[in-house]
């Protein structure tokens, strides 16, 4: 699809589909505002409202890796530690 045939093709889907074509997401960012605490949980904020923001195949998905880096580290560990 060239650039003009996919610049065309995005056209008339936002005019047929109107108020359903788009998805309009917010993201704040939290403000510490000097607080010491506030700043220390910005990263736990940022990633729990990066999470509520996903899909639940996403969440899913997420889960997933985690779980399987979790577990190969956890192997690795037990790896190295044996002698």
């Amino acid at each position: 699809m060239s650039p003009d045939e996919l610049g065309s093709a995005i056209e008339d889907v936002l005019h047929r589909e109107r108020r359903r074509a788009v998805t309009v997401v917010e993201r704040t960012m939290p403000y510490h505002d000097g607080s010491a605490v506030k700043l220390a949980a910005t990263v736990p904020l940022l990633l729990w409202s990066h999470f509520r923001t996903l899909t639940l195949g996403e969440r899913v998905s997420w889960l997933v890796w985690v779980a399987i880096w979790a577990a190969v580290r956890a192997h690795r560990g037990r790896h190295h530690a044996d002698p």
